[in-house]
């Protein structure tokens, strides 16, 4: 029940998260972006340990869900960076570049009827590190740069282990 409530307060989170970055609280904003972070983690964490799981549809709207709100909450977090607090748009794109070929991945995996249920861990690293590079940009901006280094690292051998289990 718990990963339920976490996942259905994802748009909530991200709301105060947009508000502190727009009212200037660059640290309660960074705060929040973790916050953010870690009840993703736990949001699958504890569903997957719930009576919830026995039930498919449920099950599955849960996962879309999810997905699609991180996906909204990621790319709502920096955009409203760009525009307020000056972030890189090599930044953004990089993540744009990585969102674009991991919705290839999923397209694939539907096209040849393996669709993609788990994210891998190195995806998730990866997407990890995308959220660290925001928090670094609104209270460290030189170490954001830095972050680059493990979104990619990671990033592109998450793709190679989606691409290699749907060809199998």
């Amino acid at each position: 029940m718990l990963g339920l409530i976490l996942t259905f307060l994802k748009p909530f989170n991200t709301a105060l998260v947009l508000w502190l970055i727009l009212s200037g609280s660059n640290w309660l904003a960074a705060m929040a972006i973790m916050w953010l972070m870690i009840c993703d983690i736990l949001d699958g964490f504890f569903f997957r340990r719930s009576s919830f799981k026995a039930n498919k549809k449920l099950f599955w709207f849960r996962r879309v869900f999810d997905v699609v709100l991180d996906r909204v909450a990621t790319e709502a977090v920096l955009v409203t960076m760009i525009v307020c607090l000056n972030f890189p748009l090599y930044l953004y794109f990089t993540e744009g570049v990585r969102e674009f070929f991991l919705l290839g991945a999923w397209l694939y995996g539907l096209k040849a009827r393996r669709p993609l249920r788990e994210p891998n861990l190195f995806s998730r690293i990866s997407a990890f590190n995308v959220g660290l590079m925001a928090i670094a940009w609104l209270i460290v901006p030189k170490a954001a740069v830095w972050l680059l280094i493990p979104v990619i690292a990671f990033g592109i051998p998450g793709l190679r282990q989606y691409y290699w289990t749907i060809a199998r």
